[in-house]
């Protein structure tokens, strides 16, 4: 009788025992099943950013400087890979980004004046640039105009009425438009693969003038020791250049400033995802204001310029009205 007693409460403590793992184990899964549940969606792959020009330039610098930080604000923890589409003055990189899938795992570096700009000229076919996703802005510089120290121009007044050869990157095809137009100019335009190769030219003495981002047409000033002389910027000042260099306001040039202002816009395609817009812009803004991005840009030259939100998308809806205004000057069926 004690034995079956004993072997009665040794079935129970086991059945007890049992009922308790169960418990515990579907009280586990209930927590990890919540935890799952708390976590975002995206992103759940790497993240590539077109860079739609060479290796080495500013929009590959600014790339590669903004990547990681990009990574570490992001929800979740993957790579942001940069990779670099050259071609057809940004033409081939930005169409590849533009044809992706709206999930946020291809973006591009964009400006916004060169987007237009290929628009006008009908380069972007069924693609409408106005329509992307313009997530965050890197920076924003002037334009800087320079010819051969000692050439057959000295200054502004020598070019009106004279046919003129002007270097074209994609980025910088209206600025030469307006520039040639407020000074008088009869404007060739020339294109280069990139601002060293067209400054070169124009050192040479192959090329009259060059205009582009003024940080980095400046440093070519340096490099070239003496063989440039700048002689105009269009966009505002620029931190980078002495005061001693005038602005086409100061200058009584008329032209609109806006159409020297680059600027470097990460985009991504139209009707991009609502998750991945919001946790990209959220990374972007962050990444953009930490200070090791903006150390980062400071020791390459450049000036770390921060936007988003209604301010970015104003700022790009104004570059495309710029376009409209100015879209006479652009020649078709580039």
């Amino acid at each position: 009788m004690v034995n079956r007693r004993k072997l009665f409460l040794g079935l129970v403590a086991l059945l007890l025992l049992a009922l308790s793992l169960t418990g515990c184990g579907s009280k586990q899964a209930a927590q990890g099943e919540a935890k799952k549940q708390s976590e975002p969606a995206w992103p759940e792959k790497d993240i590539v950013i077109i860079v739609p020009y060479k290796a080495g330039g500013g929009y590959d610098i600014k790339a590669r400087a903004v990547a990681p930080l990009i990574e570490k604000y992001l929800p979740k923890k993957i790579n942001v890979v940069v990779k670099n589409v050259p071609g057809a003055e940004a033409k081939v990189g930005t169409t590849e980004m533009a044809n992706s899938k709206p999930d946020g795992y291809t973006l591009a570096l964009v400006d916004p004046i060169q987007l237009g700009t290929m628009q006008a000229q009908g380069g972007f076919g069924s693609v409408d640039p106005r329509k992307f996703t313009f997530l965050g802005q890197l920076d924003a510089d002037a334009s800087l105009m320079v010819i051969k120290a000692g050439g057959k121009f000295t200054k502004l007044e020598d070019m009106k009425g004279q046919n003129m050869s002007f270097g074209m990157l994609g980025t910088n095809t209206l600025v030469n438009l307006a520039v040639a137009e407020a000074v008088g100019a009869k404007p060739t335009l020339v294109s280069y693969e990139s601002t060293p190769e067209g400054c070169l030219a124009v050192a040479r003495g192959d090329l009259d003038t060059w205009i582009a981002t003024a940080d980095t047409v400046f440093k070519q000033t340096k490099t070239l020791e003496g063989k440039l002389k700048p002689v105009l910027l269009v966009g505002g000042r620029s931190a980078q250049l002495p005061d001693s260099i005038k602005t086409a306001s100061e200058l009584g040039l008329k032209l609109d400033e806006s159409t020297g202002l680059c600027r470097v816009i990460i985009a991504g395609p139209a009707n991009l995802e609502p998750g991945a817009k919001k946790a990209l812009e959220d990374a972007i803004g962050k990444a953009t204001r930490d200070s090791q991005f903006t150390e980062t840009m400071k020791k390459a030259g450049y000036a770390a310029a921060p936007l988003g939100g209604d301010e970015l998308q104003k700022a790009v809806s104004d570059v495309f009205k710029l376009i409209d205004k100015y879209e006479k000057l652009i020649p078709k069926g580039k």
